[in-house]
């Protein structure tokens, strides 16, 4: 919840009177209310009305953390923009009415076996091993049209939303299911986040979403550490990276350098192919480690651009699904312009 202190800044106002407000001595103007509207995401009528509107809550909630970090809850921005992604995702019931179908529900049971689970989801995804080499980026935007193609919206954090340990969000509903990533992470990253969570949404009568989970250190989690495996499975099928491993492998170039290479044909990060290397007692303690520093390393030297192309924002955002369902009912003529955008 927002605290006095924080809905003074972001409404620009004293606490004095933001006080005042509330124990009903004097009354925000017009322009305090609009933007006290904005920070709560609702619209300016909400404010007359007589009592505050019954509130729908999220459904079932599960985040990809980094390693120790634990939440209590959320912080206010990220709780906005959870709403904001909320508010799309009945946006998209709306334009659907009954044509929807939930292509995902209930086909995995939590701690089945890793391979066969696996090979199921690659096989409902329609996953190929490719021996064409392609940039990370597309090994992403691709699997993320595969995943929206079964009814899962994925949204990506605007510039204004820091997610700090998360990696991701998955808020499992009957229709319409969630994903939400952390655009600062890397492509690499966002994909394997996106079978994760897939993971966590296949298993929906589950386990998957059991109260308290994120109180957990993601590493000592069974149920975290089950659906990472899954996810690597997924994206790195065994029987086709030792092929793969064999034939593109060079002993005069470095770990990192291999695993780096091998990335393109795979398309997830070097530190994912280093684990691997590292399960298998191909590699050292020492080696993996090498390997997650300079990935770390050379994320941080990734050039920030200062302007981004508005309508490649928007879907890198939003997801094809989205866009592509608003844009057919303008066309249709059921949303004018500016409601579209």
């Amino acid at each position: 919840s927002a605290t006095p202190e924080i809905i003074c800044q972001k409404v620009e106002v004293k606490l004095s009177e933001l006080l005042e407000w509330e124990d009903g001595k004097s009354f925000p103007s017009y322009a305090s209310l609009r933007k006290l509207a904005k920070f709560y995401n609702l619209h300016i009528s909400v404010f007359y009305l007589p009592a505050p509107p019954k509130s729908k809550k999220h459904g079932s909630i599960n985040l990809r953390r980094f390693v120790g970090v634990v939440h209590e809850e959320l912080d206010v921005d990220t709780n906005r923009f959870l709403l904001e992604c909320s508010n799309k995702r009945e946006l998209l019931r709306e334009i659907f009415e009954d044509s929807y179908e939930n292509k995902i529900s209930n086909i995995v049971d939590s701690f089945s076996d890793v391979k066969a689970t696996a090979n199921k989801i690659r096989e409902i995804l329609n996953l190929e091993f490719s021996t064409t080499k392609k940039e990370l980026r597309v090994w992403y935007n691709e699997l993320r049209e595969k995943v929206e193609g079964l009814g899962v919206v994925i949204f990506q954090t605007n510039r204004y939303v820091s997610l700090g340990g998360i990696r991701g969000i998955a808020i499992h509903e009957d229709e319409f299911p969630l994903i939400i990533l952390d655009k600062r992470d890397s492509y690499g990253a966002r994909s394997f986040t996106i079978v994760h969570e897939l993971v966590h949404l296949m298993c929906n009568n589950d386990d998957a979403f059991e109260y308290g989970r994120n109180h957990t250190k993601p590493e000592d989690d069974k149920f975290e550490i089950w659906a990472n495996s899954v996810a690597a499975e997924v994206l790195v099928s065994q029987n086709d990276y030792w092929a793969l491993h064999k034939a593109k492998w060079n002993s005069n170039l470095s770990t990192y350098a291999n695993c780096d290479n091998l990335t393109g044909y795979i398309g997830v990060s070097s530190e994912v192919i280093a684990r691997i290397l590292l399960d298998t007692n191909i590699i050292r303690e020492n080696e993996y480690k090498l390997v997650r520093e300079e990935c770390k390393r050379r994320a941080s030297l990734k050039s920030k651009s200062g302007r981004t192309i508005p309508h490649y924002a928007c879907i890198n955002d939003n997801g094809k699904l989205f866009v592509k369902s608003v844009l057919s009912k303008h066309s249709d003529g059921f949303y004018p312009k500016l409601e579209s955008c």
